[in-house]
């Protein structure tokens, strides 16, 4: 929160302290707000809080009008004056005095304004009781007079009191919520819902959803075409089952999990069958468990599943699917149905098929694997792991013949750190032979890794290098960093 406060001033966002001072002498002293009313009109409402906290260091320094601290000594005449200077009624609302705040909530809830909005909810938050009561009350009695547009605006700051803050208000925040759910709010929330931001949709269908009263089927079905797939989750989770099959094809894995599991006890045996059948194709692996699991309570074969499947006629997020579903159901000899798509047009499905062929047989798909090292980052990492796990990388004549072919820093950085899976001292004379034709930046993660490999001489190993290795060793310390010369003086 710190690190946000602060990148917001940094964006001038905040007023600085010079310039608040000033503004608040303006409206003190010569009845002019415009600038303190455009100082806290330019801060996010999400950040009002905040910037209350803030503005404390200066209202501090002028002090409550004569005669404001006790709200009913002020004549209609000089609550009109205040009624005047909105911006000064925001400036006192934040003031340090707890009975200057308190006289301020009526002034604030008679301005109307999305800023005195704004700052009731969070004089509910006051540190101090009789504030945060009359603040409320201020607010119960506006709920029916604020435009459901308005409560929108200002919703940020509504979900800030059910969250872990000083005083949370749940029962203030479920009336707010309450007024959606007429017919007059839920034709302003379908009208206004894809304009809002999105952690205000995230809180609003949160809210909406985990309340007492179900929500109407037109708006359930609003949440489920959000863009943010949590919304389309909760509401998924609370859609009837009828309409679930829509979802069964949405885009996150999450919520064609969600929609398959409610569905299933609704369909027949025959028919949930079928349906996990076409699921063994889901590209995410969520969802072929589940689809999976099923299966098998119904007594079927999972491997034979997945080869009685023509892969040609599968679109390309079945046929990642497929390719994965096989890799973790399949057998060494299924790696042959899965090497055609090692050439195929599609990246992602290459690299499905370049996992799942290592995974089933890496030893007969070492030329893919050694291949895909020298292939894009991605690519790299995934053969170099799998080989690693096949225990392919105990070859230094492989790790040079690979290093030779990389054509960039990262591929030659991933290469290099390969050699720890060599035995430590074979690691270390590659390393060497490595460290005198690379760039610095490449001969800094070598001593780096050479520090690792014989680090603990005398108290973690007591091995000592062969002959030859310690000449090499020693010849390498004199332009070698003070980290790795600490580590080879262990041995002369």
């Amino acid at each position: 929160m710190l690190l946000l406060l602060a990148c917001v001033m940094s964006g001038h966002v905040f007023p600085t302290d010079l310039q608040f001072a000033e503004a608040i002498r303006l409206a003190w002293d010569m009845q002019d707000d415009r600038e303190l009313l455009a100082q806290f009109e330019q801060v996010p409402l999400a950040l009002l809080p905040h910037f209350d906290e803030w503005t404390r260091r200066w209202v501090w320094y002028f002090p409550a009008p004569h005669g404001f601290a006790v709200l009913d000594r002020l004549t209609p005449e000089q609550g009109r004056q205040f009624l005047e200077l909105p911006g000064l009624v925001y400036a006192l609302a934040c003031h340090r005095n707890g009975r200057v705040r308190s006289d301020a909530v009526p002034l604030l809830a008679q301005l109307g304004s999305v800023v005195a909005l704004g700052l009731l909810l969070v004089r509910v938050n006051d540190w101090a009781a009789p504030v945060r009561a009359y603040a409320r009350a201020a607010l119960l009695a506006l709920l029916p007079h604020v435009s459901l547009r308005r409560w929108l605006q200002v919703f940020p700051l509504v979900t800030r009191l059910v969250q872990d803050v000083r005083s949370p208000d749940p029962a203030l925040v479920q009336q707010i919520v309450a007024l959606f759910l007429t017919p007059d709010g839920e034709r302003v929330l379908r009208a206004q819902y894809s304009s809002l931001p999105q952690d205000v949709r995230r809180a609003l269908t949160n809210l909406l959803l985990n309340g007492p009263e179900p929500l109407p089927l037109p708006l359930l079905l609003r949440f489920t075409r959000d863009r943010l797939p949590v919304v389309r989750l909760a509401a998924v989770r609370a859609l009837p089952t009828v309409h679930l099959s829509p979802f069964l094809h949405d885009r996150d894995g999450a919520v064609r999990t969600l929609a398959l599991r409610r569905l299933l006890p609704t369909l027949t045996r025959e028919e949930a069958a079928q349906q996990c059948v076409v699921a063994l194709l889901d590209p995410q692996e969520r969802v072929r468990l589940l689809a999976g699991y099923t299966l098998r309570q119904h007594g079927q074969d999972i491997r034979a599943a997945y080869r009685q499947i023509t892969p040609d006629t599968l679109s390309e997020p079945q046929l990642r699917g497929w390719i994965a579903g096989l890799a973790s159901e399949g057998r060494q000899e299924d790696a042959a149905l899965i090497r055609p798509f090692l050439t195929h047009a599609s990246a992602r499905v290459r690299l499905e098929a370049l996992h799942a062929a290592g995974t089933l047989d890496p030893v007969g798909s070492r030329a893919a694997l050694i291949a895909g090292v020298l292939d894009s980052r991605r690519v790299s990492r995934t053969a170099l792991r799998l080989m690693q796990k096949a225990g392919l990388l105990t070859s230094s004549d492989l790790l040079e013949d690979l290093l030779a072919q990389a054509t960039t820093q990262a591929l030659k950085r991933q290469v290099i750190r390969s050699a720890v899976y060599l035995g430590r001292f074979e690691a270390a004379k590659l390393l060497l032979r490595w460290r005198g034709g690379l760039a610095s930046e490449l001969t800094d993660q070598i001593d780096a890794l050479l520090v690792s490999l014989l680090e603990g001489y005398g108290r973690t190993h007591y091995a000592r290098p062969p002959a030859e290795l310690l000449a090499q060793l020693s010849a390498a310390s004199a332009h070698a960093g003070p980290a790795l010369r600490r580590v080879l003086a262990a041995y002369s």
